[in-house]
């Protein structure tokens, strides 16, 4: 019965997600910036291990790159 009370909860939330982001802008702004900071920050993350390990090097850039591109989220992407 718990997880029906989650279904529920989440069924609810999408709704008012999706009809919050039809028809308020200013939502809709900042639903793409909390999306933008959670790929940057999940981006970093993802890559400081590599970094730690070759400081200066101009490879850790070929490292966040191929982070984000492996992670199928193109950065030439159109919102």
């Amino acid at each position: 019965m718990l997880a029906s009370e989650y279904t529920n909860v989440l069924v609810a939330a999408v709704m008012v997600t999706s009809f919050l982001y039809e028809f308020s802008h200013r939502f809709r702004l900042y639903l793409k910036f909390m999306l933008y900071y959670t790929m940057v920050m999940v981006t970093s993350v993802l890559c400081i291990p590599f970094i730690i390990w070759r400081p200066g090097d101009v490879r850790n850039t070929l490292a966040a790159s191929l982070t984000i591109l492996s992670s199928g989220l193109d950065p030439s992407f159109c919102w």
